[in-house]
């Protein structure tokens, strides 16, 4: 169930620019309509800082959507901090995402469900409540952004 949304006004991203959006608490959906250039590199972060967190991105010059983990708070297994990889279908530049973050998941759907990714991610304790958009190669334009403030279904002890 959503309790709040909040809408972010569209932008412009020259190469190596990024922007901090609110984060909220787990559960949360955050819905992005992004143009990037042709051979451009687009990431969403979330999750984490500068340094950490988890990254999803679209290169347009290798044609692949990714996810990428970074170490967790638990070193539990040498295989967690991975990158997993999809093929984009056609030269395209305009991309629909939706980011469903849950306290331990991550599910990525591009377009009408052409692909979706789920990953295990484990935030630190203390992470830094912000997502961050950036233009890694080239400009981006963020057409539309929206963060979705969800209630969990597990119910809270009382």
């Amino acid at each position: 169930m959503i309790e709040k949304r909040i809408e972010n006004d569209s932008f412009f991203l020259k190469e190596k620019q990024s922007i901090e959006l609110i984060q909220p608490a787990s559960p949360f959906l955050w819905e992005l309509d992004v143009e990037i250039e042709k051979g451009g590199v687009f990431e969403g972060r979330l999750f984490g800082d500068q340094e950490t967190g988890l990254r999803v991105g679209i290169d347009c010059e290798k044609n692949s959507i990714y996810v990428q983990r970074d170490r967790a708070e638990v070193d539990f297994s040498k295989e967690y901090v991975c990158t997993c990889q999809a093929p984009l279908s056609g030269d395209r530049s305009s991309f629909h995402l939706k980011l469903l973050c849950d306290h331990s998941s991550v599910e990525l759907f591009v377009g009408d469900g052409e692909i979706s990714m789920t990953n295990l991610y484990l935030p630190a304790d203390d992470y830094e409540a912000k997502l961050k958009v950036e233009a890694v190669r080239g400009t981006v334009e963020v057409k539309q952004s929206s963060v979705f403030e969800m209630t969990s279904v597990w119910r809270q002890n009382s």
